[in-house]
């Protein structure tokens, strides 16, 4: 997906510590982030799984991305299937599925999963979660249910913040940030790309 990707290089834009790797870090996130369907997937078993089907495919090192929307009030649906929901119901239409809830709360996770390529070692997962509310939308509609979601302590919505704020406290960024933690300590990515 191209705005995932596009929003990626903008996050590894971002000041990181251990500068000296990142470099390295966004050649591995471009070269190998691929999107994955997340039909019947919860965020970590079956997942994993379809990983390794990834992993085996193009023997290398591999990055998959999953982010999941999560409604307090319906017990953390829609969750990984948020995409098919946002394409039939619009912001508009999530916001008006918590309608007879008085619990509007939410929170967006981001789940990474790395693996070097060799089935011996396992799937490495690097979680991002950020507490917010379903609000009725606002901002631009240009990058999914971001219209929707208020972030906690935030009065505006994903939609409305400044890419850089909002690439500050994303669910995306923290789990890149934990991603970039862990490179940064027991990898050297351009070596797993030579390998």
């Amino acid at each position: 997906n191209n705005r995932i990707g596009r929003n990626l290089r903008d996050l590894l834009v971002q000041p990181l510590p251990k500068q000296k790797t990142l470099y390295c870090f966004r050649q591995v996130a471009v070269h190998f982030l691929l999107e994955t369907s997340s039909y019947g997937a919860s965020t970590t078993s079956e997942g994993k799984l379809f990983h390794w089907l990834i992993v085996l495919t193009i023997q290398g090192p591999v990055i998959v991305e999953d982010t999941c929307l999560c409604f307090t009030a319906l017990g953390g649906l829609p969750g990984p299937y948020i995409k098919w929901f946002l394409e039939k119901l619009k912001p508009e239409g999530l916001y008006k599925l918590l309608a007879g809830f008085e619990d509007k709360s939410a929170y967006a996770l981001c789940t990474f999963a790395f693996s070097t390529g060799n089935p011996d070692d396992p799937v490495k997962l690097f979680k991002g979660q950020t507490q917010g509310h379903i609000v009725e939308p606002r901002g631009p509609r240009d990058f999914g249910w971001d219209p929707c979601f208020q972030p906690e302590g935030c009065t505006e919505t994903y939609a409305e913040l400044p890419k850089t704020v909002k690439n500050s406290i994303s669910h995306r960024y923290k789990a890149l940030k934990e991603l970039s933690a862990y490179f940064v300590q027991h990898h050297n990515p351009a070596e797993s790309l030579s390998g």
